[in-house]
């Protein structure tokens, strides 16, 4: 009994000594616990602020890139409209560029057309041409081609080679005839500038004053070939 008693008192002790030290176990883990706790909460109110901050920012940057996005928008509906009317305004100023350039070359072909019906009355007179009171009288009443169509009958090789003689021995034809080349060069050039279809030049050419054009051509070719 003795034996007994020791023994159980022993594991009584044993006992209270496990039992603080569950006790004082315990009591560390419960303040592990709280200091755990504490810091668990300390995060959680960071990430929840640092969220509620980034959630600002998000919006803001989402409202900011609206406010781009529409400027962006209304600035490209001004640039298209700018462009547009740009263009209308070049279109415009193309347009009165061609119609003034058009006005300026009928005038100055007016006034070459002038000049290459002074040198065909020029030229029949050292020509010796046949010219009737009629002739004259057309030609004040406004027929000024009534010259260059007398040219025109110098088409046969004999009066070709006769212009060409004349135009080798005579210094003053030469120089009506030159002149007048030289002028209707300079009006199919201006044509040309004038025109871009060439149907201003084509109508020249095939004009009274375009076909004395090629008959003189013709007669310089046979005294250059004469000439040689």
């Amino acid at each position: 009994l003795q034996s007994m008693a020791t023994t159980y008192h022993q594991a009584e002790q044993g006992i209270n000594s496990l039992s603080k030290a569950i006790g004082q176990r315990a009591h560390e883990l419960s303040s592990v616990t709280e200091v755990a706790l504490g810091k668990v909460a300390t995060w959680d109110q960071r990430v929840r602020s640092h969220s509620d901050a980034l959630s600002k920012i998000t919006a803001s940057v989402a409202q900011r890139a609206s406010q781009v996005t529409q400027a962006v928008e209304y600035q490209t509906v001004k640039m298209r409209q700018a462009s547009d009317e740009t263009n209308a305004i070049l279109e415009a100023l193309q347009e009165r560029k061609q119609e003034a350039g058009l006005a300026y070359f009928m005038h100055q072909s007016s006034f070459i057309s002038e000049r290459l019906q002074s040198l065909a009355v020029d030229m029949n007179r050292v020509l010796e041409t046949q010219i009737s009171e009629d002739d004259w009288q057309r030609y004040n009443k406004g027929d000024k081609s009534v010259f260059l169509r007398k040219i025109l009958g110098m088409r046969s090789r004999s009066k070709l080679a006769k212009v060409s003689k004349l135009y080798r021995d005579k210094g003053e034809f030469r120089d009506y005839v030159n002149r007048y080349l030289s002028q209707f060069d300079k009006m199919i050039e201006s044509a040309k500038r004038s025109d871009q279809g060439g149907v201003l030049g084509a109508t020249f050419m095939t004009s009274d004053a375009g076909k004395v054009y090629l008959i003189l051509r013709a007669a310089l070719s046979g005294a250059g070939k004469g000439g040689g």
